[in-house]
């Protein structure tokens, strides 16, 4: 018996211990600073009725956005290059169409001064610009710049009603956003 109290005996210490400083204030106890949101400098508020993208259009998921600390977490390999040319915010709309599963993303690239530039390095050589949208299409989707921001509206197919699609979602951009 004497044997079993003594073998039990260091773990009753340890949860005397324990029990002790749970006492004490520790770092959660500590005053909270108050958190801010980031500032949303350059994102736009742009509002896409999935209707005026044609018949069986949704919103797929609620509207995104990303800063420079969370850019990675939606573009990994390429972030990088963005945050070198300026980045400061991130805005994605993402749309389905519910038969078929078609899929289309808008990125709203909030560039500063430096969305032109980087619309001409992400530019294929062979990229013929559309003098409708003042940018070009690389098979379905559309890059272009409005202001400080690098516009791309990708279609994850290239099909009539991702064309479709894409040119309604370019129209509505080119009308809310400023040249």
């Amino acid at each position: 018996m004497v044997r079993c109290v003594l073998s039990v005996f260091p773990l009753v210490v340890i949860a005397v211990g324990v029990m002790i400083l749970g006492l004490h204030s520790g770092p959660e106890d500590l005053p909270q600073p108050e958190l801010q949101p980031e500032e949303t400098t350059g994102v736009t508020g742009l509002a896409i009725d999935p209707a005026a993208l044609g018949e069986g259009w949704e919103e797929a998921f609620e509207p995104e956005t990303f800063g420079p600390g969370e850019l990675y977490a939606k573009i990994n390999g390429g972030a990088d290059v963005y945050l070198a040319h300026g980045f400061r915010r991130l805005q994605v709309h993402s749309f389905l169409h519910s038969e078929s599963g078609d899929y289309v993303e808008v990125f709203l690239y909030d560039q500063g001064d430096q969305a032109s530039a980087m619309h001409a390095l992400e530019k294929p050589p062979d990229a013929a610009e559309d003098a409708e949208f003042g940018g070009y299409f690389a098979e379905a989707s559309l890059f272009m710049v409005r202001g400080d921001l690098y516009v791309q509206i990708l279609a994850a197919v290239d099909t009539p009603r991702t064309r479709a699609a894409v040119q309604a979602i370019g129209r509505r951009v080119m009308a809310s956003l400023p040249a």
